[in-house]
């Protein structure tokens, strides 16, 4: 850690390399262009893919999901960027990213989909997030067939999302009825 601490003060001392926000240290632009260009001219691709994956990793440690999932991306790790959308999607949606990653998510295979309760719940909100009722449809049917299917953890897990599903449909119902009667 020391020796990060000099590099930095280094770093500012000679020019101005560096930017500083909400206690994050950046490279700037240009630097950051140059150093990646100097990366791929320096190192083989499997050093390349080697250090994308680490970095997705250390930010996947420090639940920066979109950061860890654009590494993986970079690093052509399929099963990284994988888990973190199934980890991504046991989360509430309000806590996780799955606007973020909408277009991934949508653009899974459906046999991808198919193999992982926390996915198939995670493209029926995201449906029904964009009122697409026939496919949001789609999919929670899918999820509840998938339930009787199942068993252990993965069908517990299929009926929870079923539950939460249920429990979001009939908040909305009952809110678009205020809505109605306040109109």
């Amino acid at each position: 850690v020391s020796n990060i601490e000099a590099l930095i003060e280094e770093a500012n001392r000679i020019g101005s390399f560096l930017t500083y926000k909400d206690g994050i240290y950046s490279i700037v632009a240009p630097l950051r262009k140059y150093l990646n260009s100097k990366m791929y001219s320096l190192y083989s691709k499997e050093k390349i893919t080697n250090i994308y994956n680490t970095a997705g990793h250390y930010y996947k440690r420090h639940n920066q999901i979109l950061e860890a999932f654009d590494m993986y991306k970079k690093a052509g790790n399929k099963s990284g960027q994988l888990d973190i959308l199934i980890e991504n999607a046991r989360l509430n949606p309000s806590d996780g990213y799955l606007t973020e990653l909408k277009s991934v998510y949508l653009s899974l295979d459906e046999d991808t989909v198919m193999q992982h309760p926390e996915l198939i719940a995670a493209v029926c909100m995201l449906y029904s997030l964009m009122l697409d009722v026939e496919q949001s449809e789609y999919w929670y049917e899918i999820l509840k067939e998938k339930s009787k299917e199942l068993t252990g953890r993965p069908q517990k897990t299929a009926k929870r999302y079923l539950t939460y599903l249920d429990v979001i449909q009939n908040i909305g119902m009952d809110r678009i009825d205020e809505i109605e009667y306040k109109a």
